[in-house]
């Protein structure tokens, strides 16, 4: 079983330049100095496609040397480095007089990282970001879009095509009628308008077709073994069995801290068999956990009412999160159709963890462990046990 985990360019560009200093005979002293210069940069980065300030990452602002030491030697662990939307298509994107052209320079500092490190990269969110609408594709036809779309693979695969471990071409957008235009329209709606109900099927065909290089193609969403969106579950898992094009099944389901652990392994074996009957894979493509909206009204009650058994309510909260993770890791170790599993490297760095409703809890120093144990750890303990178990026989 593969291990993944995500890692943004900032702190790509940090790692680099404490190996860089690592190499050299100068002091630590000198690289926080060269540290510090390098978190004014990124206060004044952009994003390529619309010149906009890229927001905070994290902790990158207040990130120490120790912390990147520990993280320099945590990542080794892993088998791959997902790009955390350094190559989003529609975020790298630079046009001028009709000329169209990619910025990947956010892009390459991961995948330098990756290559001293002997990783490949995942690239997330590559074509179609839900959580983003694409008002610069606004105006295009599906014929422009479409050649941009090749374009974009068969630059992305030419450039970086041997450290490629997987594109996950799309991502959270079935069904998705959150995120809208600034005229309104539904970010899912958009795709369709250009590319029909079968957007997903064209849209994975154009990019095997531009391919440069023989890469696996993912389809990735969230809320599948969610039981309120049961049918959805069902629409999602009815449309990409016959996708032909499609590779691997991506599950980025932001389990909740409360979910049902029988429910949410009883939908892991649904894609399995799907797997089974497609030759496809199916791979955990964040593994973290959402508290639920139960959790954050206790947590906030608690807070306010009866602060003194805050302790007592977090180590619950974590617990369940735990034996989630734990149940899911065991079940997809075993899987004959999951072959990776992607997790943040903690709750430093779990979107979860800086979620709008936690920013209180946060500020009053109660940091929900949102990742739960170390599930890399938990991983390679159980192979490394069915090893030993298989040796003795």
């Amino acid at each position: 079983m593969n291990t993944g985990t995500f890692i943004n360019y900032q702190l790509a560009e940090a790692l680099l330049l404490l190996h860089s200093y690592q190499k050299s005979n100068k002091s630590l002293a000198e690289f926080e100095v060269e540290l510090t210069k390098l978190k004014e940069k990124w206060k004044k980065d952009t994003m390529p496609s619309t010149g906009s300030p890229i927001p905070d990452l994290y902790i990158m602002q207040s990130i120490t040397i120790d912390q990147l030491i520990q993280i320099d030697s945590e990542i080794d662990e892993y088998d791959s480095f997902s790009t955390e939307n350094a190559a989003n298509m529609q975020s790298i994107i630079k046009t001028s007089d009709g000329d169209v052209k990619f910025d990947f320079s956010y892009l390459d500092s991961i995948v330098q990282l990756a290559r001293e490190k002997g990783k490949k990269v995942i690239i997330d969110s590559a074509v179609v970001f839900g959580d983003h609408f694409p008002e610069i594709f606004k105006s295009l036809n599906k014929e422009e879009l479409t050649f941009i779309i090749r374009y974009y693979i068969s630059e992305l695969t030419s450039r970086y095509g041997d450290a490629i471990a997987r594109i996950d071409v799309l991502n959270s957008i079935f069904e998705r009628k959150d995120v809208k235009s600034k005229d309104g329209m539904a970010i899912e709606d958009f795709w369709i308008s250009i590319f029909g109900e079968n957007y997903g099927k064209e849209i994975l065909k154009n990019c095997k077709e531009s391919l440069k290089a023989n890469i696996p193609l993912c389809w990735n969403e969230f809320y599948i073994t969610n039981p309120k969106y049961a049918d959805r579950k069902t629409r999602f898992l009815s449309i990409i069995y016959g996708i032909e094009n499609l590779n691997i099944i991506g599950i980025q389901d932001t389990f909740q801290d409360s979910a049902d652990p029988e429910y949410t392994l009883s939908v892991l074996k649904e894609i399995e068999d799907i797997c089974l009957l497609t030759d496809k894979k199916a791979a955990i493509t964040e593994l973290s956990c959402r508290l639920s909206k139960d959790t954050v009204i206790e947590l906030y009650d608690v807070l306010n009412n009866n602060p003194t058994q805050m302790g007592i309510t977090k180590s619950k909260v974590e617990g369940r999160i735990n034996t989630l993770i734990e149940h899911i890791i065991k079940h997809v170790n075993e899987s004959p159709a999951f072959t990776s599993v992607e997790g943040r490297i903690s709750k430093e760095f779990d979107f979860n963890a800086f979620l709008l409703e936690l920013r209180e809890l946060r500020e009053k120093g109660i940091k929900i462990n949102t990742v739960g144990n170390n599930w890399n750890k938990l991983l390679r303990l159980i192979n490394f046990e069915n090893e030993k178990s298989q040796n003795s026989i």
